[in-house]
């Protein structure tokens, strides 16, 4: 700066990543550029990897992109890539101010410059990811190896965006607890589409299988390596999920996937129209019942179906939610 000061590449980072700091006279977008973004920084590791690793022998590489993660940080690049688009808005977004989820350099008052929050910039994210993994798949492409090369993208957690009014990944709701599975490859069925529930708990046991290598004592992981392939065989009975005050059960049942979460007094925040647990309710637990694929929203409990509730419940971990144990041992001897 000025002719006399060395500015550190962390040091731009740090200042665009800080929240609340609203000045950042560093973060520019001569600094804040592609060579110091972190998931491009990420990708420029793999392919290094790649390029290093020994020829001839098996191989497993996993490819953590921090983004896309708040603080939604857009390089001026990524920022104008997006600008031009129109973006919907969340779902249901009550009556808080969701001003952080709009576009910011949509806005009449917008700088030029790198730009952050907004779903837009989530998106520009998601974007420059694709770009980064075809250079990565490009990479095994031109060594030969994309035949006998299995690839899974996922997630660990979605993102509210503004639905509900909320954001972050806290809470038991679909925008949050499902993620994306796009695999493709060796043994892959182009265009296979799977709607019932998986869990990416599984994706070690599906690599593991690709390989050719036992499941070491204790593991409890499965493949899912025939699913890809179109052969029917044994999966999961359900997937669960949970954090703080919640657990979620998801279990195919007949056409539907249903939903279950408990959480310890009411589920909230959460969408419009939870009801209020009862005084005395026995234990302070709420249990609400959705269609995965109907109500994608989270707006309608279902409140037809006890014993689909009844059946879910002793699927969630001890504690929670608790059946009687006379409930539990008649749904023991119904073997159900």
């Amino acid at each position: 700066l000025n002719g006399t000061t060395t500015v550190t590449a962390y040091r731009v980072y740090e200042e665009c990543w800080d929240e609340k700091n609203t000045e950042k006279p560093l973060c520019t977008a001569d600094r804040f550029t592609e060579e110091i973004y972190p998931d491009d920084y990420v990708a420029k590791q793999a392919l290094s990897l790649l390029d290093s690793k020994p020829k001839d022998k098996p191989w497993f590489l996993q490819v953590n992109f921090p983004g896309p993660h708040p603080p939604l940080m857009s390089t001026q690049k990524m920022a104008d890539s997006v600008k031009g688009r129109v973006w919907p808005d969340p779902y249901q977004p009550l009556n808080q101010d969701w001003g952080t989820m709009r576009c910011p350099q949509q806005q009449p008052d917008a700088k030029e410059g790198p730009q952050f929050s907004g779903r837009c910039n989530y998106a520009a994210e998601i974007e420059n990811i694709d770009a980064l993994m075809k250079k990565i798949v490009d990479q095994v492409k031109s060594k030969g190896e994309m035949a006998n090369t299995l690839v899974c993208i996922t997630g660990d957690h979605g993102e509210m965006l503004g639905d509900h009014g909320l954001q972050g990944k806290m809470v038991p709701w679909q925008a949050s607890v499902s993620v994306p599975l796009v695999c493709f490859g060796h043994g892959v069925i182009p265009g296979t589409v799977d709607s019932d529930p998986v869990t990416t708990l599984d994706l070690p046991g599906t690599f593991l299988d690709v390989a050719g290598v036992p499941l070491a004592g204790g593991m409890t992981t499965k493949t899912m390596f025939n699913l890809f392939r179109g052969v029917k065989s044994p999966r999961r009975d359900y997937v669960s999920s949970g954090l703080n005050k919640w657990r979620a059960v998801v279990k195919k049942i007949g056409p539907v996937s249903y939903k279950l979460v408990c959480c310890r007094g009411k589920c909230d925040p959460g969408p419009q129209g939870i009801p209020e647990v009862a005084a005395g309710s026995g234990g302070d637990w709420q249990t609400l019942l959705y269609d995965t694929q109907a109500d994608p929203y989270d707006t309608t409990p279902i409140v037809s179906k006890p014993g689909i509730i009844l059946l879910l419940q002793q699927y969630l971990p001890e504690g929670w939610c608790p059946l009687d144990p006379s409930v539990k041992l008649l749904l023991r001897q119904q073997n159900v």
